[in-house]
């Protein structure tokens, strides 16, 4: 056996030799995030085995001088410092990307914007500085963030933002989800719809489902009512939503957050949804799911989202020009409210 170094860490060298293998050799089998170069697959055990047995680790730091790339991929996540696990898509989403990101040798880093470092971008060390050889911009982000990274040149992956363009995005088809919930309540004989969703469209996706709804409002030619709601309440006051509801009625709750308040009102009410009137949810996460798994949902795949974004990062990162843009419809959970 080679004598480990007097620094105490095994190095290249060391491994090369315990495996019978060249340096350059040692080095390219080690190489996880370049799995193409012409190594054996034996050649390449063998290497990995005698680094494991002599405890070795690459220098990463090291790596990036060499090459100018770090392997770290920074995800652009706005985070409310008063309500911090509001959020609760975000993870699925950072979930996904890790997932999709780890067998590549290519680290995700947290880049978490407060509302006040929306405004200032500069302020974000991450964006200011080099440190990240490419970004993923997550759901909604101020536009002061979006514009730094269209001035910047970075590589960016826009994961179910309101960007739209024809390569580097990932997006949910929040129309369709819409419509397939307003139209599994019309299958279920209810006769008018009443839609309860946020009054702030600061998404994407909020006006695109309600646009869905509409659609199928129209198409079976009943009746719509819109009803707004806002931070802490459901409807101002409560009653409209009261007077509007009815055993003909197909209640279309936008979110998870308002199918969870709306849930206690109902309770409170003594109104059975699937019995007393159809409910049914354009969204879900597991927050929803865990405290209303009868709720006929529309369910998106974020984890699966996140992984699709990690393959797009990865490509860009292999120097691929930007791969085409995907969006992507969710899945109708039926339960038994509708």
């Amino acid at each position: 056996m080679p004598p480990i170094a007097a620094s105490g860490q095994p190095t290249l060298r060391e491994v090369a030799a315990r495996a019978g293998v060249s340096l350059i050799t040692a080095s390219r089998a080690l190489a996880a995030d370049k799995p193409g170069l012409p190594v054996r697959p034996a050649t390449r055990a063998a290497v990995q085995r005698a680094a494991d047995e002599l405890g070795y680790r690459p220098n990463a730091m090291a790596r990036a001088m060499r090459g100018r790339r770090h392997d770290q991929v920074g995800a652009l996540v706005v985070n409310n410092p008063g309500a911090r696990l509001t959020n609760l898509a975000a993870y699925e989403y950072l979930l996904g990307l890790n997932a999709g990101l780890e067998p590549h040798g290519i680290t995700l880093s947290l880049v978490r914007l407060t509302d006040l470092d929306g405004h200032h971008p500069e302020r974000v060390r991450a964006l200011r500085e080099q440190l990240l050889d490419a970004f993923v911009a997550v759901s909604h982000l101020p536009a002061s963030v979006v514009e730094r990274l269209d001035a910047s040149g970075d590589r960016v992956v826009w994961l179910d933002t309101d960007r739209r363009a024809a390569s580097g995005c990932i997006a949910r088809d929040e129309a369709a989800a819409g419509r397939l919930a307003a139209e599994t309540l019309l299958a279920r004989g209810r006769r008018r719809l009443v839609l309860l969703r946020p009054a702030k469209l600061d998404h994407y996706s909020l006006a695109e489902r309600a646009r869905g709804v509409a659609a199928a409002a129209a198409a079976a030619g009943v009746p719509l009512v819109e009803l707004l709601t806002g931070p802490g309440y459901v409807t101002d006051p409560p009653e409209r939503l009261r007077a509007a509801l009815g055993a003909d009625a197909g209640l279309v709750l936008s979110t998870p957050t308002v199918a969870l308040r709306t849930l206690a009102l109902l309770a409170g009410w003594g109104l059975v949804p699937g019995r007393d009137l159809g409910v049914a949810c354009c969204d879900a996460d597991d927050l929803l799911v865990n405290g209303w798994p009868e709720l006929t949902r529309i369910e998106n795949p974020r984890h699966g989202l996140g992984e699709r974004a990690a393959a797009l990062l990865v490509r860009l990162l292999a120097g691929e020009a930007a791969p085409a843009s995907e969006t992507v419809a969710g899945v109708l959970v039926p339960g038994t409210t509708a």
